[in-house]
């Protein structure tokens, strides 16, 4: 997987929306953004992993699945 940016405003909550692929574009983006809103600081953040957890399955032997509970 080829690493992405983010364009992050410090100044205010919020996750960043856009995913950009190339680090000049999250850069002019930075700074756009910083010239649109005078006062507010973005940063340029390069995602270079991601972990993942495997989701959990069962495979019945039998085929069936799970039995009734008796005492619901």
């Amino acid at each position: 997987m080829k690493p992405y940016y983010y364009v992050f405003n410090r100044t205010r909550d919020g996750a960043p929306t856009y995913r950009h692929y190339d680090q000049l574009a999250a850069v002019e983006e930075a700074e756009r953004l910083a010239a649109k809103h005078p006062g507010q600081e973005f940063e340029v953040c390069k995602v270079v992993a991601l972990s993942k957890a495997n989701t959990v399955s069962t495979l019945w032997m039998d085929g069936e699945g799970l039995e009734p509970n008796p005492t619901a």
